[in-house]
């Protein structure tokens, strides 16, 4: 074989897995936004991909209804249809709109507490803890937080195909003035 034909095949090559790479790149994130389209149920759900230099980053929140946080509040949410990223679980968290500080002060006795039940009985998770045990997540654009268990207590694996019941609860410290909202959080490659 000539050196001007190993060259060309080469090159062909080369530009084959170019091209096979820029159309799995494009593709990617539409089939994340089909796979958001198929939810069903209570909440809303969003979109939180992001490009980073080391790929495309896939998160999607589901956020539920917004409720005063010095005052009880208990709820039932259903989830269908809630998209798979892989190996990465799905995480109910409570979001806050104030400093998280506040929670621990006074000796800070609100509780959240999370059932999640699948459509075939099967309990996932049953969780319960005051807020001033949990970690906190802050982002430097709010200046509230999201509260969740490090050590995966409130996590599930979500199947697409599955409806999940999600009982929230939470009982207040009326010294916590502000609004909360319960979130079902994943994100992962």
């Amino acid at each position: 074989m000539s050196h001007g034909i190993v060259i060309g095949i080469a090159g062909l090559l080369v530009a084959m897995v170019i091209g096979a790479s820029g159309l799995a790149l494009w593709l990617w994130p539409r089939s994340h936004q089909k796979a958001l389209r198929a939810y069903s149920g209570d909440g809303t759900i969003k979109d939180l991909s992001v490009w980073t230099p080391f790929g495309y980053a896939r998160r999607y929140v589901v956020e539920f209804d917004r409720f005063p946080l010095d005052r009880n509040f208990q709820k039932t949410y259903t989830a269908k249809g809630l998209p798979r990223i892989m190996w990465s679980p799905a995480r109910v968290d409570l979001r806050v709109s104030v400093d998280p500080e506040k929670f621990k002060a006074g000796g800070g006795h609100a509780i959240m507490a999370v059932t999640v039940v699948d459509n075939q009985g099967t309990e996932l998770v049953r969780f319960q803890s005051e807020l001033s045990k949990l970690r906190a997540q802050q982002w430097s654009d709010t200046a509230g937080a999201q509260f969740y268990e490090e050590n995966r207590a409130t996590c599930f694996s979500p199947d697409p195909w599955r409806e999940y019941a999600i009982n929230i609860r939470y009982i207040c410290d009326p010294n916590v003035v502000g609004i909360g909202q319960f979130v079902i959080d994943t994100s992962g490659p």
